[in-house]
């Protein structure tokens, strides 16, 4: 039987017509999007499929293909980070015994890094980028609503909130955690940005969009309602930063940002905006150099928002809570210092290579998708630095690598024909 090189199935690929198997493999990746947004069961299986694939068909073909230097740096510390992450869950007896827990040890090795070493070889253009990423959160939403839909006591029992926990839709988990459940709908709502845009800006087939997007808005609002959620807010505020574009005065512009920093103190100062995560994030570092290889080992009491009232962190019997809702201090709390460095370098280095390409069709004269991309890098950051590494949707903050190494390479491209247009 004969044998087909990556070369020539990545020809044969491309002389397809434009009808039939051709038309499956541009739909393939809108499948795959809504299906990875469900989150349904063996979906990092299906992942591992997808990344051999972009592989064999991208990659291979192109092993000399030119990488941003802070691409291939970050990538290379992100698998230092899963590497070093793995022995101190097992040399701190978290992950034991070892043949339990190879799956883990696999994906948190090799997903992060190959996710976004791959996905800077794609070549795609920034309006497919776009649509992938929509599609993502349409089926992340999704998944949210059922899980509220289904959690009804009774079923009609609308207005009921959930303080705590939400049914699965699907999974070997029956229950999980309200902010598991609660962050799956945060896209959505930040994409109001840029349908505002869109508003502004006249596109074609407005009607239709606004037909399909104000019916998830309100979705996920309500996901939002069902769940007592604020954690939506810190992102929805940074996705409409680039919408400031729009206002051609600087004096307008100073007097936006003003007045959104002043609404926000007010609220602060009266209770309404209070989260203990402040003041449990600020008494984790203060209290860091307890341990420095990790082990879960910190122990510290913090300030509560009822005036007077403490809560008490760590690892124990009767704790308020053993995780300091943010990923980078989650990473130092599991695994210590060595890990929690490589993954905050590497995260560093991947956004400045990000805002280098994306702010300057950002913040001039804003793109309809490169609001979306800053959309999706708002949610993703704030979710970074608000949930707790357990909670944190983890098929989202794997394929945000994956989304990211396609943004990169979806922006250097489009920088790269307005270079063109420019010279002729």
């Amino acid at each position: 039987m004969s044998r087909f090189s990556s070369r020539e199935i990545y020809n044969i690929l491309e002389s397809l017509p434009d009808t039939g198997p051709k038309f499956l493999r541009n739909f393939i990746p809108i499948i795959l999007a809504f299906v990875f947004g469900l989150g349904l069961p063996k979906s990092f299986s299906l992942l591992y499929a997808v990344l051999f694939l972009i592989w064999l068909i991208t990659v291979r073909p192109k092993p000399n293909k030119s990488l941003p230097r802070l691409i291939v740096f970050s990538s290379l510390l992100l698998f230092f980070f899963g590497i070093s992450y793995s022995v101190m869950q097992i040399l701190n007896t978290v992950w034991m015994p070892v043949t339990s827990y190879i799956p883990e040890i696999v994906a948190i090795s090799v997903l992060p890094a190959a996710c976004l070493y791959i996905g800077a070889f794609v070549d795609i253009k920034l309006e497919d980028i776009a649509k992938l990423v929509v599609l993502y959160a349409t089926g992340s939403l999704a998944y949210a609503v059922l899980s509220v839909l289904i959690s009804h006591q009774p079923w009609h029992n609308f207005n009921q909130v959930f303080p705590h926990v939400l049914r699965s839709p699907w999974g070997s988990v029956r229950y999980l955690s309200v902010r598991a459940i609660e962050q799956r709908a945060f896209l959505v709502i930040c994409f109001l940005s840029a349908f505002i845009l869109a508003l502004v800006r006249k596109i074609t087939h407005l009607s239709l969009l606004a037909l399909l997007y104000l019916p998830l808005l309100g979705f996920g609002f309500y996901v939002v309602y069902s769940t007592n959620s604020r954690l939506f807010l810190p992102p929805l505020l940074l996705s409409l930063i680039p919408l400031s574009g729009l206002i051609n005065k600087a004096v307008y512009k100073q007097l936006l940002y003003t007045s959104t920093m002043l609404i926000a103190s007010i609220l602060a100062f009266f209770g309404k905006l209070c989260d203990e995560r402040i003041w449990l994030q600020y008494e984790f570092v203060r209290h860091a150099g307890q341990s420095f290889m990790g082990g879960r080992k910190i122990i510290f009491r913090y300030r509560d928002c009822v005036p007077g009232g403490f809560n008490h962190f760590g690892s124990f019997d009767n704790a308020n809570t053993f995780t300091p809702h943010n990923v980078f201090l989650d990473i130092y709390n599991d695994g210590g210092v060595i890990p929690a460095s490589f993954f905050i370098i590497a995260f560093m280095a991947l956004m400045l290579c990000l805002g280098r390409l994306l702010f300057p069709i950002l913040f001039n004269k804003p793109s309809l998708y490169a609001v979306v991309l800053w959309t999706f890098a708002s949610v993703y950051i704030c979710q970074l630095l608000t949930q707790p590494f357990l909670y944190t949707d983890q098929l989202f903050f794997t394929i945000g690598f994956l989304t990211f190494g396609c943004s990169v390479s979806a922006l250097t491209r489009y920088r790269n024909l307005n270079k063109n247009a420019l010279l002729e």
